[in-house]
């Protein structure tokens, strides 16, 4: 995935417009962050509505841009949902691909938590997410499933 920079703040407003549209209260309005290594990032943080007065489920859709040969490329990505409810995590990961590759032969991975903060496994074998899009619809059916966060059927990495 490449895109110029114009491109780049019309796919983070698509995508902010996207997460609202589905019910995702945001806490503030993402921005393009630029580090000091040319890396552009950001950040698009929300609650979905709770099914009673508790503290309801969080969704966190970051991703990561470098400089590429035709414009700016996705180097990494971070789509998280945390429900409280259910005390329970699921995350979609790709970063530090390099280690990655030389240490378990995969690019991307997951995180899954059906009790937070107590982990079956610390890494699960993924699949790549295509954009933020993607990443926020697969959060958002697992939200829905009426089971809940569920590790079954995922390939552990790393116990």
């Amino acid at each position: 995935m490449s895109l110029d920079l114009a491109g780049l703040g019309r796919y983070l407003v698509g995508l902010t417009t996207y997460v609202e549209r589905w019910g995702v209260n945001l806490a503030q309005l993402p921005s393009l962050d630029r580090d000091p290594n040319d890396v552009i990032g950001f950040a698009i943080e929300g609650k979905l509505p709770a099914s009673g007065s508790g503290p309801g489920a969080e969704m966190i859709l970051r991703e990561r841009w470098s400089p590429g040969a035709s414009g700016w490329e996705r180097t990494g990505y971070a789509y998280e949902l945390i429900d409280h409810e259910l005390a329970s995590r699921r995350v979609f990961h790709q970063h530090d691909s390099e280690a990655f590759i030389r240490r378990f032969r995969v690019v991307v991975h997951e995180h899954c938590e059906e009790l937070l903060g107590s982990p079956g496994c610390l890494h699960y074998a993924g699949f790549p997410i295509v954009d933020g899009y993607d990443g926020a619809r697969r959060l958002l059916a697992i939200w829905v499933d009426p089971g809940g966060i569920s590790c079954d059927g995922l390939t552990c990495l790393e116990t």
